[in-house]
């Protein structure tokens, strides 16, 4: 489920900049790579977290 969930904010955070920039044509937007930023980021921790060995406490 975890790996879903990081899949689909991935999806969501380059397709949000993507469309987002290629609609009102603004490339370098601080708002934009912000919300953009933060999915990717819960994307790539939540596929990195799904991956764990099970009962492993101190991955971080």
């Amino acid at each position: 489920m975890m790996r879903a969930i990081g899949a689909w904010c991935l999806l969501l955070g380059f397709g949000f900049y993507i469309g987002f920039s290629y609609m009102n044509q603004t490339w370098i937007d601080l708002g934009v790579y912000s919300v953009s930023i933060t999915l990717i980021a819960f994307g790539f921790a939540l596929n990195s977290a799904s991956r764990a060995p099970p009962g492993d406490e101190t991955v971080m």
